[in-house]
């Protein structure tokens, strides 16, 4: 799965404290890496039209499928089950590639929400 995400405008780039609750929302476990993370919004400028955006940026989910998933799918294993044991094997998810998108500075965790959920 692919999506396009909205980058922050880097002329009006600001750090700012998101709401907790969407920081629980997008995942729980965050716990530490938020406490060490700078979070930025863009305010609005005149090259953003006031948007606080400017340009987007791809998240991608992409599923390796070995031998092992291979006899999952061809047994017929529910789609929950397979996700869950491509995660295991280290699946990014297009969550886990917006959050890191999030803690490298390039989009926020709202148009993240709104993208992903």
């Amino acid at each position: 799965a692919q999506r396009l995400i909205r980058k922050i405008c880097p002329y009006c780039k600001e750090p700012y404290t998101p709401d907790s609750r969407q920081l629980n929302i997008l995942d729980p476990g965050l716990g530490e890496e938020v406490r060490k993370t700078t979070f930025y919004h863009g305010r609005g400028c005149e090259r953003c039209f006031h948007t606080g955006y400017a340009g987007r940026i791809g998240v991608f989910e992409v599923l390796k499928v070995d031998e092992h998933l291979r006899e999952l799918i061809a047994r017929g294993t529910p789609e929950s089950v397979l996700k869950k044991e491509a995660i295991q094997q280290g699946m990014n998810t297009l969550k886990s590639s917006g959050i890191k998108k999030i803690l490298q500075g390039e989009t926020t965790v709202e148009e993240t929400l709104r993208v992903i959920l």
